[in-house]
């Protein structure tokens, strides 16, 4: 124990006419060094799919289960839309995780985290921290980028004012997928709902980069049909709407598709 006095005193022309005193006591503890906290085994290299939505769990526990500590994830996907937040509460109003390990692949999971949200990236906890990273890919400028990172820092700080780092880095990689598409060769707008429609296979199309005109001929070389959507639809009819006769028909496909350049001629037979 330690007792620390301040003496304030007033003097007026050589005469004192005034004193304060402050003692403070304080106690001096030993300082047990701070462990650093821990980032678990989570995935390091992660494939996702554009357009669509995926979240990956960060956890990060500690040595020190009584002191707080935190974890701060920063990213260049945050420009693209990404965003660090926390997942729905459970049932005991905290939350759970769950990740696949690096090494074995199995999943694993950590339940009734007590975890706080103190900014956009960095989060607060005692014992665990959790946060989980979502990106919902549906931005077209994603693709320019060839690799995004996400950077995790989890620390703690020590009775002794140190700071106790780790870090890990998730790199990210965005994945249109192959896409291949096909033009059938025969259809029967005849009304019985089968095969009524005669179109490209719809899950092709990529709305980040497809232009594509399609035009339709008969045998004598008329044109019948045309569409700068990569999405037509032909329904058997003229461009006035008038019912054609069954036999050959040619498209002409030009333009892109499926990310593809595509510049060919089919031919379809129109049943009814």
């Amino acid at each position: 124990m330690y007792v620390l006095s301040v003496v304030c005193s007033e003097w007026r022309n050589g005469i004192k006419i005034g004193e304060a005193v402050r003692d403070l006591q304080y106690s001096s503890l030993v300082c047990r060094f701070d462990l650093p906290p821990t980032l678990e085994n989570f995935k390091e290299f992660n494939v996702f799919d554009f357009d669509q939505e995926r979240c990956i769990d960060i956890v990060a526990t500690d040595g020190n289960p009584t002191d707080p500590f935190y974890v701060d994830i920063t990213s260049n996907a945050y420009a693209f839309g990404a965003v660090s937040t926390l997942p729905p509460t459970n049932v005991n109003g905290l939350y759970d995780f769950q990740w696949v390990d690096n090494n074995t692949g199995m999943t694993k999971n950590i339940v009734d985290v007590d975890v706080k949200k103190l900014t956009q990236t960095k989060f607060e906890g005692i014992g665990a921290v959790g946060a989980r990273f979502c990106w919902n890919l549906n931005e077209c400028d994603v693709l320019s980028v060839d690799t995004f990172y996400v950077n995790v820092e989890g620390f703690s700080i020590g009775c002794d004012a140190s700071m106790d780092t780790v870090r890990k880095e998730v790199k990210i990689v965005v994945e249109r997928g192959s896409k291949s598409y096909n033009v059938p060769n025969v259809f029967s707008p005849d009304g019985d709902g089968i095969n009524d429609e005669f179109y490209l296979k719809k899950d092709v199309f990529d709305r980040c980069y497809d232009a594509l005109s399609v035009k339709i001929y008969n045998r004598w070389g008329q044109q019948v049909f045309e569409s700068d959507d990569a999405k037509f639809i032909w329904d058997g009819n003229d461009e006035s709407g008038k019912a054609l006769a069954p036999g050959t028909y040619f498209v002409v496909l030009q333009g892109l598709y499926g990310g593809k350049e595509v510049t060919q001629n089919y031919s379809v037979t129109l049943f009814r």
